[in-house]
């Protein structure tokens, strides 16, 4: 099973758990010691997050006038919106009752099923 990785979300180190983060963009994936930790939503306050997404349009080379693939360029688009209120609803029933401001990251274990971190 391939990891899903969430929308704008930075991957860092070797991970070995491929993990479904394909609700929670904007996250670090950081691996220590063959665990891979969560830190969600992180990447939306980053202001190089929101200075690459103005520069894509301008990266994008592509000549044909009849381009097959439509890029959504917007960095909120109903697509991240909409991936980012299921993250919520997943964390808030992971994390049961416990205040989440205590959490800098959330590990994650190894997974067999198809369902979201």
């Amino acid at each position: 099973m391939a990891a899903r990785v969430g929308a704008f979300s930075l991957v860092m180190g070797r991970h070995v758990n491929h993990a479904d983060t394909s609700n929670l963009p904007f996250s670090y994936l950081i691996e220590q010691r063959n665990t891979t930790y969560l830190v969600p939503g992180v990447n939306l306050r980053s202001v190089g997050t929101i200075r690459d997404a103005q520069k894509w349009p301008k990266r994008d080379k592509r000549k044909d006038p009849n381009r097959l693939d439509y890029i959504n360029y917007n960095l909120l688009s109903p697509y991240t919106i909409q991936k980012m209120f299921k993250g919520r609803s997943i964390l808030k029933k992971s994390l049961g009752g416990y205040p989440a401001k205590h959490l800098k990251s959330i590990p994650i274990r190894a997974q067999r099923s198809r369902t979201p971190l």
